[in-house]
């Protein structure tokens, strides 16, 4: 993490690895698998080292950190790096999410910057940038699995909006990503998010909806910037469906 190599110096020319970075990752990758414990418990683990012990950890070196963490999990087997779908399903679901007490914002309360310098409540923040981290470094075939498992073990748990906004903070980073790389899986993930919308809007019909103008904005930069017509006759639907108001920010 520091950047100081443990090794010994050789000549990585002609060594199995290419340098000591990736030694040592594979070393740990061994190890960890290795271990008498099961996937789960190893991941939950790694995860907690930043979730549980921030508060050790120096703050300029909590970036590093979290970059390591993903930089381990993304290099593990499936079973190790899908258990942060379990923890976000886990947060998500939590009362504090569902009945959203706090007098700060969502965009506020997921903004890492924000929670660090106002010494807000961490636990959203170091998760999402602990996922962000993983899926940052994990190659195209892993990235690609993230629509299947927000649809499987997300999306039935979305009652509202700060949940919605929660997610949007997942994985509208990588939209570009996959725009380059993978365009079917951004179409499947923007298809998965007008329906999360319809969703919420039927949960929530009886309440205004307090950030339809951000979540609105969004829908229009991935429509603009990666989607454009791919999706027309699938959206239009699922705006039929929208109360007026949404239907007004969605067509103008």
């Amino acid at each position: 993490i520091s950047g100081k190599n443990i090794f010994y110096l050789t000549d990585w020319r002609f060594n199995e690895f290419p340098n000591a970075a990736a030694h040592v990752l594979y070393v740990t990758c061994v190890e960890l698998m290795s271990l008498p414990v099961g996937p789960q418990g190893i991941a939950n683990n790694i995860i907690d080292v930043v979730l549980k012990g921030y508060t050790v950890i120096p703050h300029d070196q909590i970036h590093s950190w979290i970059n390591a963490i993903g930089i381990i999990l993304s290099s593990l087997p499936e079973a190790y790096w899908s258990v942060m779908y379990d923890r976000l399903h886990e947060l998500i679901t939590c009362n504090k999410m569902v009945e959203w007490s706090y007098r700060h914002s969502p965009f506020d309360m997921f903004n890492f910057k924000v929670v660090k310098e106002s010494m807000l409540e961490k636990s959203y923040v170091l998760l999402l940038a602990v996922c962000q981290s993983v899926l940052h470094h994990s190659s195209i075939g892993q990235i690609s699995t993230i629509a299947d498992y927000i649809k499987d073990k997300l999306k039935p748990f979305v009652q509202n909006e700060y949940q919605l906004i929660y997610l949007c903070h997942l994985f509208a980073p990588f939209m570009l990503r996959l725009d380059q790389e993978r365009p079917r899986i951004g179409y499947e993930l923007t298809t998965l998010l007008y329906e999360l919308l319809e969703q919420v809007d039927k949960k929530q019909s009886a309440t205004t909806l307090k950030y339809m103008d951000p979540i609105c904005d969004l829908l229009y930069h991935i429509k603009y910037m990666f989607v454009g017509d791919m999706l027309k006759v699938e959206s239009e639907t699922i705006i039929r469906k929208l109360r007026p108001a949404l239907q007004m920010r969605l067509r103008k």
